[in-house]
């Protein structure tokens, strides 16, 4: 029998198969003539191997209510007090931001990602670390990126993914289009959020290298990961690759003031791509096509002076004032049938047309905290490292959620590795 461990030489091990496991529940696949086993695989196994195992559970749930969670957790109780209060005192009867928003978007991907962790703790390490933890992350969406690459490298396979993945109908129209020829996946219809899993596994690779930073093979694994993770925006999305090359540069001179000279590779590797690119389109339509809509922003630049495409002006058209009184209190609503409430999808904007300021504050209040427990479980690497590092997820935080709501997926991804059981480490570095 093929044995799967395989060391990683500082100790860590990495069982191939949990990787395996983790993509395809960080990344759920719905096939479109059998949709009842992804709610069977992703919700209901996750549910029941919870509660078999509840006194874990209630043991994670009461490091929610410890001094270094217990901002966040009072945080998000009151913002579903607050997604139960305003619409009822408005009358609007819009209760979706509860029922089918970010709330319980946080409630529902954290059974699965505590789910994720329970394997872990029981099943992958008798030590739990959360180096391991962030590595299998990190390769789960690397092992996605890859998938993207080989379907959209054979057309067959293009076709057959297409036809037998869930898609809506506009999703199925939009996916053949040669701008969006390579956004799929075994998740179907990869965009926005795909793109930013690729620059959170970006900021996790980050970690890796700064942890790793004395040891040379290891180090240049994770800055491997971080170039296939920029190709993974590349594939899903425009936003996602402005975020990670902005992280890059922190990342870069981060380590260009702790004297570390190997920053220089990067402008080497990246001209490689480039050049790469410019040789093989001409030779590919499908490869000259993607890169016409992908630098379509400095084309424009270049023929018309101004940085704007098509979907830049469709998002500043969602951008407005709102009155007063909804800053204050909000109006109750989330949609409108449908449609999102006044048209907009802007991530801080919606919130805030629902109920008001101060609960969105709260929203973001939450994910802030998970970024300060995380820096403070990171006490192994140099302090400019985790400032570097929380610099890095404040900057994700804040143009992600200048496009489309995000924060959740944030809480969702962060609240598992801060209630990490590590016999090594406390939360605070003494």
């Amino acid at each position: 029998m093929i044995n799967l461990d395989t060391e990683t030489g500082s100790g860590l091990k990495i069982k191939y198969w949990y990787v395996f496991f983790s993509a395809f529940y960080y990344f759920s696949i719905m096939l479109k003539n059998y949709r009842f086993l992804t709610y069977i695989y992703y919700y209901l196994i996750p549910l029941i191997f919870l509660l078999l195992n509840f006194k874990w559970v209630l043991g994670k749930i009461k490091k929610l209510f410890s001094k270094y969670l217990f901002i966040f957790t009072f945080c998000y109780l009151f913002m579903c007090i607050g997604a139960v209060l305003i619409p009822a005192i408005l009358k609007t009867g819009d209760y979706s931001y509860l029922l089918d928003g970010p709330i319980i978007a946080i409630v529902k991907k954290s059974i699965v990602l505590f789910f994720l962790l329970l394997v872990y703790e029981k099943k992958i390490s008798k030590k739990p670390n959360i180096y391991e933890f962030i590595q299998y992350y990190i390769y789960s969406v690397i092992l996605y990126v890859l998938v993207t690459l080989i379907i959209c490298i054979i057309p067959s396979l293009h076709g057959w993914v297409i036809e037998n993945i869930y898609l809506t109908d506009f999703q199925r129209e939009k996916i053949v289009e040669t701008a969006a020829y390579t956004r799929i996946g075994w998740g179907g219809f990869s965009v926005f959020s795909y793109t930013l899993h690729c620059s959170f596994a970006m900021i996790c690779s980050s970690i890796m290298a700064f942890y790793y930073k004395y040891q040379s093979k290891l180090f240049w694994k994770f800055n491997i990961c971080i170039l296939i993770l920029l190709i993974g925006n590349m594939c899903y999305g425009r936003s996602g690759l402005v975020i990670s090359v902005i992280n890059l540069s922190v990342f870069l001179l981060t380590l260009y003031l702790n004297k570390q000279g190997r920053v220089l590779a990067y402008p080497i590797c990246s001209g490689g791509i480039i050049t790469f690119i410019l040789i093989f389109k001409e030779k590919n339509e499908k490869l000259q096509n993607w890169y016409n809509w992908y630098f379509s922003v400095i084309n424009n630049f270049m023929e018309t002076g101004k940085f704007t495409t098509g979907s830049l002006e469709s998002m500043y058209r969602m951008y407005f004032i709102p009155a007063l009184e909804t800053v204050a209190v909000g109006d109750g609503r989330y949609m409108e049938g449908s449609l999102y409430y006044k048209g907009t999808d802007i991530g801080w904007l919606r919130p805030v047309l629902y109920y008001g300021l101060f609960y969105t504050l709260l929203g973001y209040a939450a994910v802030i905290r998970l970024f300060f427990v995380l820096k403070a479980r990171l006490w192994e690497l140099k302090r400019n490292e985790r400032n570097a590092i929380i610099l890095m997820w404040f900057i994700t935080l804040f143009l992600a959620e200048l496009k489309g709501e995000i924060f959740y997926e944030m809480i969702a991804l962060l609240l598992p590795v801060c209630v990490l059981e590590n016999p090594h480490e406390g939360y605070v570095r003494k």
